[in-house]
């Protein structure tokens, strides 16, 4: 029985790790057995919506424009909707990615818990991206994106990180 047991735990190690940190798969924007927890718009009178998020261990700041959270065990997933398309690109472009990676480092300060995948979604594919240590040390690495001001952070004047 321990026997089996070992082995059992073994295969799942090597599943786990064997998993790539990055997947392209077809574009959809729902989660099967997630709630949404946040949008980046007003929604259902939640006051929450639409908020901008900050964490203060990080200085940085952002709109995911989605956050679902795992009914069941609450884990969170941030879902970022890009308006183009990747076509035969097996990565996403690196600005997004480290958008993605931004809001992993984010919602781990403002919920309290640790992202383990987030999504980007192009219109015609999308990628789940691992919140691994090297994600983490690449965005930390990448350094503040745009200035902001504590009028950006209520949200008075936030087009201040608008792409060029």
């Amino acid at each position: 029985m321990l026997l089996c047991v070992a082995v059992l735990l073994a295969v799942l190690l090597c599943i786990r790790h064997g998993r790539p940190a990055l997947k392209k798969l077809t574009a959809r924007d729902d989660i099967p057995g997630y709630a949404l927890l946040y949008a980046d718009r007003k929604q259902d009178k939640n006051k929450d919506f639409g908020r901008l998020l900050y964490s203060a261990k990080y200085d940085l700041q952002g709109r995911p424009d989605y956050v679902f959270c795992s009914r069941l065990l609450g884990r969170i997933v941030p879902v970022e909707l890009k308006s183009g398309c990747i076509g035969e690109a097996e990565e996403p472009h690196h600005g997004d990615f480290l958008q993605l990676a931004a809001y992993f480092l984010i919602l781990e300060d403002v919920y309290g818990k640790r992202p383990a995948y987030g999504r980007l979604v192009y219109r015609d594919y999308m990628f789940e991206i691992k919140n691994t240590a090297r994600v983490r040390r690449e965005v930390l690495k990448a350094g503040t994106v745009c200035q902001f001001s504590e009028t950006e952070i209520e949200g008075v004047n936030d087009d201040s990180c608008r792409e060029e």
